[in-house]
Formats: C-alpha cells, structure tokens, sequence
C-alpha cells in the first residue's frame, strides 16, 4: 500500500509497503527560486575563448604543419629513391623531378603564406 504525506517542510513522503520512505521536494508556486539564471550571451557561447582572428591563426599553423611534414615525407622518400637508383639514370631522373617539384610546392605554399599574411594585415 502507497500513502503520501506533506510534511511541514513542503515535501512529500511517500510511504510503501515497507519501512522506505522517500522524500521528494516540491516547490513552492509563492515562493520565488534562487537560482535564476541569465539568458546565454555570445560571450557564454563561445566555448574556444578565442576570436575569429586567433582562430584562423590556429588553423593555419595546423595547415602549415601538416603541408611540412607532407613535404618532408616526400623528401625522404625522393632521397631514398636517388639513393637506392644503383646507377639507373631513369631511377635518378625521377628522384631528382620530385625533390625539384617537392621544393617548387613548398615554395608556393610559403608564398600564399606569406601574401594573406600580408593582405590580413594591410586590411584588417
């Protein structure tokens, strides 16, 4: 058997078929809460706490990174194709087309770096 009860602290007891009681609060309609919060402002949303600026920073750095170690990765493996060639001038010729093609991309990316680098900072 279920019986509930007020107590004088505004709870409710509800009494079952055993000894348990549990005691869930109820508020008060006349009372006023505590905890009011405030609406969400856009400093609350932003959950990096950077700006815009900084955050295109962040990627590009994450960008570069990544195009270096890319870069990096092809260099090795044209240097152990050159060395590995014994003499075989076609071997050699392709060895040598990826380093020059390696550091032609390394260079284009350095300079789209550095030319929005530029206009960012002459603009903004």
């Amino acid at each position: 058997m279920v019986q509930t009860s007020q107590s004088p602290r505004g709870t409710y007891q509800i009494n079952c078929y055993s000894n348990f009681k549990t005691q869930v609060p109820t508020p008060s309609p006349t009372k006023p809460t505590d905890n009011i919060t405030a609406p969400p402002s856009a400093q609350s949303l932003n959950k990096l706490g950077t700006n815009l600026p900084d955050l295109i920073g962040r990627v590009i750095k994450t960008i570069m990174g990544v195009v270096g170690t890319i870069a990096l990765i092809i260099f090795i493996y044209a240097g152990i194709l050159w060395m590995t060639a014994h003499g075989n001038a076609e071997r050699e010729k392709k060895a040598m087309d990826t380093i020059v093609w390696a550091s032609i991309g390394i260079l284009v990316i350095l300079s789209s770096y550095a030319l929005v680098n530029f206009i960012l900072e002459a603009f903004i």
